[in-house]
C-alpha cells in the first residue's frame, strides 16, 4: 500500500517549523516551482507535473518543491499501476515504478524567485476544489508566510487522506485524490 512520505516525515516537519526564522535583505524567503514535462525516457507520465515549495531561503524552497514533486510522481505512478492491474500494461508500469522517479528528477526544471513578503506574519489559506476528494472547509493559518504555505499544503493533503479513509474509498480513489491534492491544492496568503 502506498504511504505518503509527508505522513512518515511529519514529526521532522513539525520540528523544522518550530525553529524561528529571521529574514534579512540577504536571506529573503523563496518560492520555487518544480516542473517535470512528461513523458521522458523511462517515465511515461504525460503532460506538465508542477508543484511549488517555499522556504526561508532558495535551497530550502527548492528542496521542499523537489520533495513534493517526487511524492507526486510516486503517487501518479502508483495510480497508473492500480489502473493497469491485471492487464498486459502492468509489466511496463512495474518498470516505471522503479525508474520513473529518478527519470523525472533528472528532467525536472526549477524556477525560483525571492519573495520577501513570505517573511511576514500573514493569514494564509489552503483549499482544494475537488469535492469528490475533499468536502471540508478551506484551512486557514496565521504565521510566517512561507511556513504557513508549507504547513497548509501538508495539512490539506492529510485532511484529504483522512476523508478518503473515513469514507472507505477504494485504493485507486485514494491515490487519485492524493495526486489531485499534490497537484491542485490552492495556497494563498493575504499579508
Amino acid at each position: 500500500m502506498y504511504v505518503p512520505r509527508t505522513v512518515i516525515a511529519r514529526g521532522a516537519l513539525l520540528l523544522a517549523l518550530a525553529i524561528p526564522a529571521t529574514a534579512s535583505a540577504d536571506s529573503a524567503p523563496f518560492r520555487c516551482e518544480a516542473v517535470f514535462m512528461g513523458p521522458a525516457k523511462d517515465c511515461g507520465l504525460d503532460g506538465a507535473w508542477t508543484v511549488t515549495g517555499t522556504g526561508r531561503n532558495e535551497a530550502q524552497a527548492r528542496k521542499n518543491a523537489e520533495s513534493r514533486l517526487e511524492e507526486l510522481i510516486e503517487a501518479a505512478v502508483e495510480l497508473r499501476a492500480s489502473k493497469a492491474a491485471g492487464t498486459i500494461a502492468m509489466a511496463t508500469v512495474e518498470i516505471e515504478r522503479k525508474q520513473c522517479p529518478s527519470a523525472a528528477e533528472a528532467e525536472t526544471k526549477f524556477y525560483c524567485h525571492a519573495e520577501p513578503s513570505l517573511a511576514e506574519d500573514q493569514l494564509c489559506f489552503a483549499a482544494l476544489n475537488d469535492s469528490s476528494c475533499y468536502s471540508g472547509y478551506s484551512l486557514d493559518m496565521q504565521g510566517v508566510g512561507w511556513k504557513m504555505l508549507e504547513t497548509g499544503h501538508d495539512q490539506l493533503c492529510s485532511a484529504v487522506r483522512t476523508e478518503q479513509q473515513r469514507s472507505k474509498a477504494s485504493d485507486a480513489q485514494q491515490l487519485r485524490c492524493e495526486v489531485t491534492c499534490l497537484r491542485e491544492a490552492r495556497l494563498r496568503c493575504a499579508g
